[in-house]
């Protein structure tokens, strides 16, 4: 297929640290397949599976300030010793290097992904945060709950998640952006509710004001508030909105929204999922958000239906299902063709059942944009069982090494995948595996049975007391009782 993008190897050492070589798709692939293109890269923790995919991240920002025109763009030093990388992208085979800060291949911009995405869920993730409404011209988009460098919160999740909501319906192409997948997934109504509180109610829906009213509000703080000694936090954005031509025509919005607020001062939007181009939220968001900059209205609350008509504010709603809304909206909002996508430990607060249908559901979501590359690092067993065969990899990393699983794990069992490809000796509770071990082990050692055993059988059938009828260990547990003449 000619209009996608597929990564296909990859080696790299960054400063001070060791080689990294992965390939994530052989020659022969079928790259041809309508398939979403996944790779997932397995491995314990501090094996190096997230700093994989910030060293993706650093490498294509790296070469996309190389080739970029922009002169003024900031060229910072390089991360790297070397790398080495092989991509797929509108048919033509893609092999780039860098040594020495000397590049080879490096010779258009346009060969690289129309974007790159980094998605987290995590507080410390590794990706490089980026405040993505100041970065317009970047390929690159950070996709995390932090608000900046190291922090992050609730309302900014939630207002991040409505923001990409507003920016799915925006786009041009929202018959591809299934939105309603997305909630009908988790159970949700496809019309949701998105609220403001109103603030300062006397002053702003109350009171007749204009233009000339907002500039003495804001810029006479002072007189109000003779106490006060810091500068509020208002003044500064009223005069950022004032310096780039912002507030003209703000009074007219405060008044027409006026009508919105019911009794308890909430400024209410509905949206149908199932036609998201038709909305009032859309139209007016961008002086909605001037409001909230302002503090004249809240930060946005968001009300979806669940169990007929029982509805919840996501707030209320479980981890799992607050992760699965803002995962999969941040991506849609951004996502482009040709885009690769980085996913860190998707499975977070998930329960198995979704763990087992997440790549399928990814398929679902994004069906028309297959033309994208998927990368996720993760710790989930179940998300190995759901990866079909066809266009997809997995890459299984230790202390010492990184290898590719050749064999296709689409239905295997959890027992088998943590046996066969985690390298996890057994699933059962290690204090019991490690006794029933040491109770062989003694069994095993006493051939000539001149070491009364009777203490290690004790411990035996104390384990078997435990286990269900049907358990293979508690029926072993019986034959050695039986062989070795026990009395329990």
């Amino acid at each position: 297929m000619k209009n996608r993008f597929i990564l296909t190897k990859l080696k790299y050492r960054r400063k001070n640290d060791n080689e990294v070589e992965i390939t994530f798709f052989k020659k022969n692939s079928n790259f041809n397949s309508k398939n979403l293109p996944i790779s997932v890269i397995i491995g314990a923790n501090g094996t190096g599976k997230s700093y994989i995919l910030r060293s993706i991240i650093d490498i294509f920002r790296q070469l996309e300030t190389h080739m970029s025109s922009d002169k003024t763009k900031k060229k910072k030093k390089s991360d790297f010793d070397y790398f080495e990388i092989a991509f797929i992208n509108n048919g033509e085979n893609n092999e780039i290097s860098y040594k020495d800060n000397i590049y080879n291949g490096a010779n258009n911009l346009n060969c690289l992904p129309a974007r790159f995405l980094a998605s987290s869920l995590m507080i410390n993730d590794k990706f490089p945060y980026q405040d993505n409404s100041k970065v317009k011209d970047s390929k690159y988009r950070y996709l995390g709950i932090r608000s900046s460098s190291n922090q992050a919160g609730t309302h900014t999740f939630l207002k991040k998640t409505v923001e990409n909501i507003v920016n799915s319906a925006s786009k041009n192409n929202t018959k591809d952006m299934k939105i309603k997948e997305i909630f009908n997934f988790l159970g949700f109504d496809t019309n949701i509710e998105i609220k403001f509180k109103a603030r300062k109610i006397k002053t702003f829906f109350e009171n007749d004001i204009d233009n000339i009213f907002l500039e003495d509000y804001f810029l006479n703080w002072d007189k109000r508030n003779n106490n006060r000694k810091t500068v509020p936090f208002s003044y500064k954005q009223y005069l950022s909105l004032k310096k780039e031509d912002k507030i003209d025509g703000l009074d007219t919005f405060i008044h027409r929204v006026r009508a919105k607020k019911n009794k308890a001062h909430e400024i209410s939007y509905t949206l149908d999922l199932s036609n998201i181009e038709k909305n009032d939220l859309t139209q007016d968001f961008e002086n909605l958000q001037k409001l909230m900059s302002l503090d004249i209205i809240s930060s946005p609350s968001l009300i979806v239906k669940k169990d007929s008509n029982n509805l919840y504010n996501v707030e209320e709603i479980s981890s799992g299902e607050y992760n699965f809304i803002f995962t999969m909206m941040n991506l849609m909002s951004y996502i482009e063709e040709n885009s690769l996508i980085l996913i860190d430990e998707p499975e977070i607060s998930f329960h198995p059942n979704w763990q087992l249908e997440y790549l399928e559901n990814l398929q679902i979501i994004f069906e028309k944009f297959h033309s994208c590359n998927v990368v996720i690092a993760t710790h989930s067993h179940y998300l190995i069982s759901d990866i079909k065969p066809e266009l997809s990899s997995i890459i299984r990393i230790t202390s010492d090494s990184i290898q590719n699983v050749n064999e296709s794990t689409y239905g295997w069992s959890a027992e088998d995948i943590l046996y066969n490809i985690f390298n996890v000796s057994t699933t059962r509770n290690k204090v019991i595996y490690s006794k029933f071990e040491e109770v062989i082990k003694e069994i095993q050692q006493n051939k000539e049975r001149n070491k009364d055993l009777t203490p290690y059988f004790i411990e035996l059938n104390n384990i078997a007391k435990n286990l269900k009828t049907s358990d293979p260990l508690k029926k072993v547990i019986n034959h050695i009782n039986t062989k070795y003449e026990a009395v329990e």
